[in-house]
């Protein structure tokens, strides 16, 4: 499946995909989002998948204003599912979110999540964490740019980039925290004065 649109005012969420399947190994479902915006909803855009191998492709698109997280990889009615995950974003702008900039869910057990930055991905000024992810394989590749920069999260979340359990790889981080375990795993440039 292929999307392009303008997205907003929802009382849900913006933009939802769910792939389902008989099981990781077997069953394959796969979405390409290119030039959507999805603003002023409850959350902007939502991939989740049960039993399944689910691609997802975002490319040149923004979430903003949203009530909750701007993009979120999630569980299925918040259980733990069974689910190989492969994320490419280029191009992502996702700012002044009331939760997340970009979230992928901890509890997605059973198959490999991976999440690669294939170019920018901008984080900027949302509620809590930019960049929150659970157990992860993050690849930030030779053209791509993690950049999570002046979001409000405080105390024990007070983290442009947060993960306990994530990998990461590459270079091109721009962020002025990151959880204490990434410290030695990851080195940001810091942030602009102003991010956009």
């Amino acid at each position: 499946l292929s999307f392009c649109s303008y997205i907003h005012d929802n009382s849900d969420r913006g933009f939802y995909f769910l792939g389902s399947g008989e099981s990781p190994e077997s069953s394959e479902t796969s979405i390409e989002v290119n030039n959507v915006k999805s603003n002023h909803n409850v959350i902007g855009m939502s991939f989740a998948g049960d039993n399944v191998k689910l691609e997802v492709q975002v490319k040149d698109s923004e979430t903003s204003n949203n009530s909750g997280s701007g993009i979120e990889i999630d569980s299925v009615f918040g259980v733990n599912i069974s689910a190989a995950v492969d994320v490419e974003l280029d191009g992502i702008i996702s700012r002044y979110n009331g939760d997340h900039g970009l979230f992928v869910s901890p509890l997605i057990v059973g198959g490999e999540v991976k999440v690669k930055v294939k170019g920018d991905v901008n984080l900027y000024k949302n509620e809590n964490s930019g960049f929150f992810v659970g157990d992860v394989d993050v690849v930030v590749e030779r053209r791509g740019a993690l950049n999570s920069c002046g979001n409000l999260a405080s105390g024990s979340l007070d983290e442009d980039i947060r993960s306990d359990l994530a990998t990461f790889s590459g270079n091109g981080y721009t962020c002025d925290s990151t959880s204490p375990n990434l410290s030695n795993i990851i080195t940001c440039d810091p942030c602009p004065n102003c991010p956009q």
